[in-house]
C-alpha cells in the first residue's frame, strides 16, 4: 500500500502560494458574492430537492443580476483595457463560475421561452470573454491555472476537507501552469535569436534559464498525492474547464524535443487549435502558431554545430517534460480510473499533515 507523503520538497512549500489577503474584486459586490457566498449557496442547492433548487436558483438569479445592474459601462469599459488583463480574466471567472452553476441546475429544466433577452450575466461576459478570444459558453482552463487569482481564491466547496484539497489541486495548477508559460515563452524567444545568429553564450544562458524554470515541475505532481480521490471526483461537479491543460507543455516539447516528440507535439497543438481555439488562452495560441511554422532552429544539424552544448540543454530540458508528462498521466489514472475496491485500498486524507498545514488556506 502506498503510503501517504509526509513533507514536501523545501521548494513546494516556499512556492505554494497562500492568499495573501489582496482583494481582486474586479466586478465590486458581484465578485465579493462570488467568492464569499456562491459555494455555500450551491451546497444548499445540493441539498435540496428539485422544486426547491428551481425556487433557489430563480432567488440567485435574481440577486446576482441586480449586483451586475450595478456595474456601470464605464466600469465594463475599464476592464476591457489593454492594460486591464489580469482584471478582466478574474472577473470572468467570477462570471463563468456563476454561469457553470446556472447550467447545471437549468440543465433538466424545459425552456419555456429560448428568444428570453439576455441577462446582465451573459451580456457582461460575452463581451468581456470576446475581449479575450474565448468562448462564451467554455470556460478556458487558464482561468483556473496560470491566471487564477491565487491571492484571493474563490473556492466553490464549503466542507474544509474538500476545500483543503481544492486549494492544493488550484495551487498546483497555478505554478505548473506559470512554470511552462514561462518556458514556453523564453523558447519561442530562444528560437527566434538563433535564426538572428545571437551569440553560443546568450543560447546557453538562455536555455538554461529554461532547464531551471522546468526544474521543479516533476516534485509540483507530489502535490497530488495531498488529494485523496474521493474529493478529486467532487471537483468534476463544479469545475467544467476545457480540457486544454497546460497547453504551452506541447509548445515546450516542440522546441525541445527530438524528431518524434515535436512531430507529436505538433499534431497535438494542431488538433486543439482545430477543436479549442475558443477556449485557449490567446497568448498561447500566439506560441503554438509559433511553434508549428518556425520549430526550434537548432535541431537542425547545420544550426546545432553553430552552438555546441545546446543540444544537451535541449535534451535535457526534454528528459524534465517527459518526467512530468509520466507522473501526471500516473496520478491522472490514480485519481479518475480506479475502481470501488481500488478506492478501499488508498490512503485517508490527513489534514494535520505537516505538507498541507504549509499551505492550508483557512
Amino acid at each position: 500500500m502506498e503510503q501517504q507523503p509526509t513533507n514536501i520538497s523545501p521548494l513546494i512549500a516556499a512556492e505554494a502560494l497562500l492568499p495573501t489577503n489582496e482583494e481582486r474584486l474586479p466586478l465590486g459586490e458581484y465578485s465579493r458574492f462570488v467568492r464569499n457566498e456562491l459555494a455555500e449557496k450551491v451546497a444548499e442547492m445540493d441539498a435540496s430537492n428539485q422544486y426547491e433548487q428551481n425556487e433557489m436558483l430563480k432567488a440567485l438569479q435574481v440577486y446576482t443580476e441586480s449586483l451586475l445592474q450595478n456595474i456601470s459601462e464605464d466600469e465594463i469599459r475599464q476592464l476591457l483595457a489593454k492594460e486591464n488583463i489580469r482584471n478582466r480574466r478574474i472577473a470572468l471567472l467570477d462570471l463563468y463560475l456563476l454561469q457553470q452553476v446556472i447550467d447545471r441546475y437549468e440543465y433538466h429544466q424545459s425552456k419555456v421561452n429560448d428568444e428570453k433577452p439576455a441577462s446582465n450575466l451573459e451580456k457582461i461576459l460575452k463581451r468581456l470573454a470576446n475581449r479575450e478570444g474565448f468562448d462564451p459558453q467554455k470556460m478556458p482552463w487558464s482561468l483556473t491555472g496560470k491566471d487564477y487569482p491565487i491571492e484571493d481564491p474563490r473556492f466553490m466547496f464549503i466542507d474544509e476537507s474538500v476545500r483543503q484539497s481544492e486549494w492544493v489541486l488550484l495551487v498546483m495548477q497555478y505554478l505548473l501552469e506559470n512554470r511552462f508559460s514561462s518556458a514556453a515563452n523564453d523558447l519561442v524567444v530562444i528560437a527566434g535569436d538563433i535564426r538572428r545568429g545571437v551569440s553560443q553564450d546568450m543560447v546557453t544562458q538562455q536555455l538554461q534559464k529554461v532547464l531551471e524554470t522546468l526544474a521543479p515541475i516533476q516534485d509540483l505532481m507530489k502535490l497530488y498525492q495531498l488529494i485523496p480521490v474521493p474529493n478529486f471526483d467532487k471537483f468534476l461537479t463544479r469545475y467544467y474547464p476545457s480540457g486544454a491543460f497546460a497547453v504551452d507543455i506541447y509548445v515546450v516539447e516542440a522546441l525541445t524535443g527530438n524528431a518524434q516528440t515535436a512531430k507529436s507535439a505538433r499534431v497535438k497543438m494542431i488538433k486543439l487549435l482545430q477543436d479549442l481555439r475558443g477556449e485557449i488562452d490567446p497568448d498561447m495560441i500566439r506560441n503554438m502558431e509559433y511553434a508549428l511554422a518556425i520549430g526550434m532552429p537548432i535541431a537542425s544539424m547545420e544550426e546545432a554545430n553553430r552552438y555546441p552544448g545546446s543540444i544537451d540543454l535541449l535534451a535535457a530540458c526534454a528528459k524534465r517534460v517527459n518526467l512530468f508528462l509520466a507522473s501526471h498521466l500516473a496520478a491522472a489514472k490514480h485519481h479518475t480510473h480506479g475502481g470501488d475496491e481500488e478506492l478501499k485500498t488508498r490512503p485517508s486524507f490527513d489534514p494535520n499533515n505537516n505538507a498541507w498545514n504549509s499551505m492550508r488556506p483557512l
